[in-house]
Order: structure tokens, then sequence, then C-alpha cells
């Protein structure tokens, strides 16, 4: 289970993979020692598995798809060749899979929705498009209950997707707008 020291080194990592052991022991007044431990009992963990490029999405160009597909056929190893960067498998849901994808021309998405019809022909397909997307890593992990993170206020577990407050460069979690708030009274006196 990660604890708040984790999930702060986490954002470190997050924002600039690259940051040395010194940098997140400094940001964090830790040693560097302490911090070596803790990132390689997050990489035992599995939490992290790899450092992957950061795209400039506007630079790159194209647009951003988000395809729902309701299938009763396995479609990963089929479409993890595609233009696909992340494939998520539901369950108890339908559509079943969610795609997410990058597209630079209108042949491109005929290319992948052909694809999922040559996967699953009798299959429902929903395409949405965006231009950009938003992902918090930290509330990602905090709301899947991989996390043992505690509200700041109360000291009850979080769980599901936390309340946060950044001050002073430190984001608090909490488990409910009221102790978020309760918080914000205090630091604001």
């Amino acid at each position: 289970m990660l604890d708040n020291l984790d999930l702060r080194i986490l954002e470190l990592l997050v924002k600039n993979p690259r940051i040395t052991v010194s940098e997140i022991a400094r940001e964090l007044n830790i040693s560097r020692q302490t911090t070596r431990q803790r990132i390689e009992k997050i990489n035992r963990s599995g939490i992290i598995k790899g450092f992957f490029p950061v795209f400039d999405t506007e630079k790159l160009g194209g647009i951003l798809v988000l395809i729902m597909f309701a299938s009763e056929t396995r479609v990963t190893e089929k479409l993890s060749q595609a233009m696909v960067w992340e494939i998520y498998l539901t369950t108890n849901s339908n559509p079943n899979t969610i795609v997410l994808g990058r597209i630079f021309s209108l042949e491109d998405l005929k290319k992948l929705v052909s694809l999922m019809e040559q996967i699953d022909p009798k299959a429902e397909i929903r395409i949405v498009s965006s231009i950009e997307t938003n992902f918090d890593a930290k509330e990602a992990i905090i709301a899947s209950g991989l996390s043992n993170i505690t509200c700041e206020t109360c000291g009850e577990r979080i769980r599901g997707k936390p309340y946060t407050y950044t001050y002073r460069n430190t984001t608090h979690y909490f488990c409910c707008p009221v102790c978020r708030d309760t918080f914000i009274k205090k630091t604001t006196k």
C-alpha cells in the first residue's frame, strides 16, 4: 500500500520522469537513501510499469479518439497492432472495451473502425473525439484502492476519488468536501 510520501514521490515522477533521486530527496526534505528505497518499493509493487514519453499533442497533430466498443470478442491482441495507445476492458457494462488512440486522417479512422468490425461484425461501435486529455495518475491510484491514504483532516482512509487542495505547492487529500473545507479554513486564518 502507498502512503502520502509515496504519492508525493509519484507526483514528482509524473511531472518529470527524469528527475534524479537527489532532486526528489531535496524537494521532499528526506534522505536520498529513503527516496531510493521508496522508489524501489514502488517499482517492486508493480505500480510503475515504465517511464514513457509524454507527447506534445499540438505538435504531434492528429485527433485523439475515444472509441467505445461493445463486443463478445476479446480485442486487445488484435487492436494493439493498430494506432491504439491504450485499451481498457470493463466488466458488467456495455460497452465493455474502451480504446484510446490518435488518428491523423479520416482514412486512419476508417481503418481502425474496419479492424474493429473484422474482429466482431456484430459489435456496437461508438466514436468520441477529443482534442485534450486531463489525467491525474495520483488520483487514479487513490481511487483504485491500491493506496492506503488517509484524510488529512479526520484521518479516515480515502475511498474513491479524493478531494484535493493545493497549499504551498503541496497537494493535500481529503475524504469529503467538509474535511477539505475545514482544512482550508484552518490554513487561511
